[in-house]
């Protein structure tokens, strides 16, 4: 597991129209082999990357992510925090 914050970047996913000049944005654009789409990343947000084989656990994405989300609803209830978790979406 990696917690981090990364410095002001926009990241661009497998779902990101094409036509984004780089050039136009206010910070550097870096091209991503992830899902999603042009997403801001920058200092102020926490990050927490964890490194998973997917693929022995059924490489199912979408059920790995409501595992997580589960799991950190859980976690802030331990720590008298209220959260939830939305099923109509994912990682919101």
């Amino acid at each position: 597991v990696w917690l981090l914050e990364h410095p002001a970047l926009y990241t661009a996913g497998t779902g990101t129209r094409t036509g984004v000049p780089a050039g136009t944005l206010p910070f550097p654009l870096h091209e991503s082999g992830r899902g999603g789409r042009l997403t801001y990343h920058g200092p102020g947000q926490r990050v927490a990357y964890a490194l998973i084989d997917l693929q022995a656990r059924g490489a199912d994405v979408r059920g790995y992510v409501a595992g997580l989300e589960r799991w950190l609803v859980a976690a802030l209830a331990r720590l008298g925090i209220a959260g939830g978790r939305h099923d109509d979406r994912v990682g919101v």
